[in-house]
C-alpha cells in the first residue's frame, strides 16, 4: 500500500477506533443496580400500628434489608394505617412517612431501605470496622459480638456509650448460621448484611432521649 494511500485510511482507521473504544467502555458499564424501594408490592396493610412496626412488616413480607435509626423523643405512641394494593415498596413507605412525618427513608448502594428519624441517623452507624468476621451466633449473641468489634467499643467507650439490644420476653436461644467478613464497611453495611442473611430483613439502632447515651439495637 502506498504511504498516499495509508494517509487517506488514517482517518477512517481512527474513527473506526475511538468506535471500538466507545463501545467497549459501554459495553463495560455494570449492570445498573435495582432499588429495594422498586420492588412491586401485592398488597399490604398495617391498621393501628406505630411506624417502626409497619417498616419491619413490610421488610419481612417482601424480603427486603429495612434499616431504623434514630433519637426518639418522648412517647411512641402515634398509631397510624396504611392499606395499599398493586403498589411498590416506594409507595408504601411514602404513604408511612406521611402519617408520621417524623421518618424520612432512601435507597442504599446495597439495596437497603434506610430510615431515619428527624433526619439524624445515629452516628455510630458511620463507624469503619477495619476487619471483622462473624460466624454462627445466637439470636441473642450478635449484639454483644458487634460491640466487641475493636472500632465500635472504643467508639462506645469515647462517648460514654452503651449498646443493648431490647427483646420481648426472654432472649431468643435460636442459632443463626452467620458466615460473613469483610473490611472498611461502616456498622451500618455490617447490620444490612447480618439482616439479609439470617432473613429477619429488619434492624433499628435507636437511642432514647431519656437515656443519656444508650443505643438500644434490634438484629
Amino acid at each position: 500500500m502506498t504511504r498516499s494511500a495509508i494517509t487517506k485510511l488514517a482517518p477512517v482507521i481512527l474513527l473506526m477506533t475511538s468506535y471500538a473504544i466507545t463501545q467497549l467502555h459501554a459495553t463495560a458499564q455494570p449492570p445498573a443496580l435495582t432499588l429495594a424501594s422498586s420492588t412491586r408490592v401485592e398488597a399490604f396493610e398495617a391498621t393501628a400500628t406505630r411506624a417502626m412496626e409497619a417498616f419491619r412488616k413490610l421488610a419481612q413480607n417482601e424480603h427486603i434489608v429495612i434499616g431504623v435509626s434514630g433519637t426518639l423523643v418522648g412517647s411512641d405512641h402515634t398509631l397510624i394505617s396504611v392499606k395499599l394494593s398493586h403498589t411498590t415498596v416506594e409507595q408504601i413507605l411514602n404513604a408511612i412517612t406521611s402519617s408520621d412525618p417524623r421518618y424520612t427513608w432512601r435507597d442504599t448502594p446495597d439495596g437497603a431501605i434506610e430510615i431515619t428519624i428527624d433526619q439524624h441517623a445515629a452516628p455510630l452507624l458511620a463507624v469503619v470496622v477495619h476487619g471483622w468476621t462473624l460466624r454462627h451466633a445466637l439470636r441473642y449473641e450478635i449484639t454483644t459480638k458487634l460491640a466487641n468489634f475493636d472500632e465500635i467499643n472504643n467508639w462506645l467507650r469515647s462517648h460514654s456509650c452503651t449498646m443493648s439490644e431490647i427483646t420481648a420476653g426472654a432472649p431468643s436461644t435460636e442459632g443463626f448460621d452467620i458466615h460473613t467478613s469483610a473490611s472498611d464497611e461502616p456498622l451500618r453495611n455490617i447490620l444490612n448484611d447480618i439482616a439479609r442473611q439470617t432473613g429477619i430483613y429488619f434492624w433499628s439502632a435507636i437511642k432514647y432521649s431519656e437515656n443519656r447515651c444508650t443505643i438500644n439495637l434490634m438484629p
